[in-house]
């Protein structure tokens, strides 16, 4: 299947497009589906590599995205929420306790309003929290945070937080231009609760909690970029009485009895659950048919509906900035990353991607006899004694030519498949499998070609080699022997 310039993106026969616009290096793959070097994660798991869901299109900030197929918005994701887009706000919901709040979007911030009803603990407040969005407080890092447009005024409070469904449990930052408190009930957390520190001038608020020392944070800035600790609490690992479901909320407290309705400006309000790959992302999108669904991750801004119908090549939104950004997420270089899962559903942890670039998918060039195969005796990772597939996949256009990896000894035949998730390794995530290890080489958009080595157990395979086959998609042998 060969893709055809249409729009200035690419598209084919079958109704689909390529999402990004061609020219300058964008538009172009810079990262491939399959295994692939990941360093930060030796120090957590022993090894450095990951297995890439999807691939990355080179963009450049700001450029438009289009939709790869036709069908239907499944899901519009905020992981990390901006008050850009009026959209934002019905990704929330109100809960007026202690006031009634009103909440509106103006030009570049969010504005909340509530009358000022005497001094009030928390929970028993006014909140705006998020409808459907949830953070895990034991299973990873996490961060929630907030920008103030200005420094709050006494007469109220602005607060960040989150909270289990009944509000008994919680964890809170509350400032008013001149105090921060701390509000916290549940199990060792409710040591600090109703502490306050006398800090003036800041328009930054976070809570985080780091798994590594199971402990919460409590900090505060002036630019986002440099915090400061106010506090520390040891959750204790009884933490995990809180659940695993805690709502993230920004808060307003009252802090006199003046009649007069009080106004806080909120630029901005992340966050970021890295117990979820979700929380990685920053806006993104899934799009469903009868096909499959196709996810596009790394927005800066969203131009569709949730629950609206978009055609193959309709403009989505924006792409997205470098470095770690609250509508975008965390990216290295700008990109788009693009998942194709043949079951339509919402679901997305328990999905199983196929590469995008196979045949039938997104359009590519399917340029054959570009795979090259070398074969040695090399130990694998682990040091033992292997059978090595060292296989060099020639670039042409946007193919990597490349789906099963074969090779039978005297004793055993090992198949791994680099084009399913799930036909990769038993648990999806590690470059191993019963008798195979798998070692990716490093790739972007300016490599002529994607190296990846296949080393077989020979306690496995057998110490007498038979055969090997490489073949593509379609069942074509690229290489033998």
């Amino acid at each position: 299947m060969i893709g055809v310039k249409r729009n200035g993106y690419r598209g084919d026969g079958a109704g689909f497009s390529w999402p990004a616009a061609a020219g300058g290096g964008i538009g172009v793959v810079k990262d491939v589906f399959g295994p692939r070097p990941f360093s930060p994660h030796i120090a957590t798991v022993g090894y450095d590599y990951d297995f890439h869901r999807g691939i990355d299109i080179a963009m450049t900030q700001g450029d438009p995205l289009y939709s790869p197929i036709s069908g239907a918005v499944i899901r519009r994701h905020y992981s990390h929420f901006g008050f850009q887009e009026a959209a934002h706000l019905s990704e929330f919901t109100l809960t007026a306790q202690g006031a009634g709040l009103s909440v509106a979007l103006g030009t570049n911030a969010l504005t909340m309003t509530a009358a000022r009803v005497g001094v009030q603990t928390f929970p028993t407040v006014s909140h705006y929290a998020a409808a459907t969005e949830r953070v895990d407080p034991i299973a990873a890092d996490w961060v929630i945070e907030c920008k103030l447009s200005a420094t709050p005024s006494t007469v109220g409070a602005i607060g960040i937080g989150i909270f289990n469904a009944a509000k008994t449990e919680y964890l809170a930052l509350e400032y008013d231009g001149t105090t921060f408190t701390i509000r916290a009930a549940g199990s060792n957390v409710q040591a600090l609760n109703d502490t306050t520190y006398s800090v003036a001038s800041k328009t930054w608020l976070r809570i985080a909690y780091t798994k590594t020392a199971d402990t919460v944070a409590y900090q505060h800035s002036t630019d986002g970029a440099t915090f400061t600790t106010l506090a520390t609490c040891a959750a204790g690992r009884t933490f995990a009485t809180l659940g695993a479901a805690m709502i993230p909320s920004l808060t307003w407290r009252s802090g006199d009895t003046n009649a007069t309705p009080y106004t806080v400006s909120v630029v901005q309000f992340n966050w970021l659950d890295e117990s979820q790959t979700i929380g990685r992302f920053g806006n993104w999108l899934m799009i469903g048919n009868a096909s499959g669904k196709i996810v596009l991750v790394h927005f800066q801004s969203l131009a569709v509906a949730l629950g609206s119908f978009v055609s193959a090549s309709q403009p989505l939104g924006k792409s997205g900035l470098t470095g770690f950004d609250a509508r975008s997420g965390r990216i290295l270089a700008e990109h788009c990353h693009v998942e194709w899962i043949g079951n339509n559903g919402y679901a997305y942890s328990n999905d199983d991607p196929i590469n995008p670039l196979a045949p039938g998918r997104i359009p590519r060039a399917n340029v054959s006899n570009n795979v090259a195969v070398s074969r040695t005796t090399q130990n694998d990772p682990d040091t033992v004694d292997s059978w090595k597939l060292t296989i060099t996949v020639t670039r042409a256009d946007q193919d990597f030519d490349l789906n099963t990896v074969t090779l039978t000894g005297n004793l055993a035949t090992r198949t791994v498949n680099l084009n399913t998730r799930a036909g990769l390794n038993v648990d999806n995530d590690i470059p191993k499998q019963a008798g195979v290890y798998i070692v990716p080489s490093l790739f972007d958009q300016s490599s002529a070609s994607y190296v990846v080595a296949v080393y077989f157990n020979k306690t496995v395979v057998g110490s007498t080699f038979t055969s090997y086959v490489v073949s593509d998609t379609a069942g074509t042998t690229l290489a033998s022997e």
